[in-house]
């Protein structure tokens, strides 16, 4: 062929820019299945918090004396949950660095939370029928990190207009709702404690 170094040369510059290519389909998969698992510790996170304040304001309303004794109680929690995790190896963050073909990301079987979030396929329009009371509604019953998207919405809409519930957020998104629906939650269990 009359240019077949030339074809050569661009041959060799295409197998190199796959090659960088792969490379950063491997960063890209490690870094989205990062994030999956961060959020899946920031809901776990939140709803600690949450938990954490209730009991707190509880304690200190019932006997103050008692909280300094819930401090050290959580204090050793921190202790004892780091000590118990597992080192990491130079073994574990150089694996796979060097391959050239684009990874297959790996099922996400190690979170111990459910990072699935299924998008609202409703939308809030002038169709939605007026919210139904739930079953159950007390603080104690109800979960908002497992409750339904149907759910979320009733339970919130009792306590809240949609402009409230617009400020944590787009109304067709799970954590909008989710969020609101904590916080909610919350104000209700400090509200509880403020009445005994």
């Amino acid at each position: 062929m009359l240019l077949t170094n030339r074809f050569n040369q661009i041959d060799s510059q295409i197998n190199q820019v796959e090659s960088e290519i792969a490379k950063l389909q491997n960063q890209l998969s490690e870094l989205q299945q990062h994030r999956q698992h961060l959020q899946a510790v920031e809901q776990a996170c939140e709803s600690a918090l949450i938990q954490t304040e209730t009991a707190l304001a509880m304690l200190n309303h019932i006997d103050p004396e008692c909280v300094q004794t819930f401090k050290a109680a959580m204090l050793a929690k921190f202790d004892g949950a780091i000590a118990a995790l597992p080192e990491v190896t130079d073994t574990d963050t150089d694996t796979d660095t060097d391959t050239d073909t684009a990874p297959t990301p790996a099922p996400d079987t190690d979170s111990p939370i459910d990072v699935t979030a299924t998008p609202a396929t409703d939308t809030d329009t002038a169709t939605d029928t007026e919210p139904r009371p739930l079953a159950s509604v007390g603080s104690a019953a109800f979960n908002p990190s497992e409750a339904s998207m149907d759910d979320l919405k009733r339970y919130v809409r009792n306590h809240w207009n949609d402009e409230q519930t617009k400020r944590q957020g787009t109304l067709t998104r799970r954590t909008t709702w989710e969020h609101a629906a904590k916080i909610i939650l919350q104000n209700l269990n400090s509200q509880q404690v403020s009445d005994t």
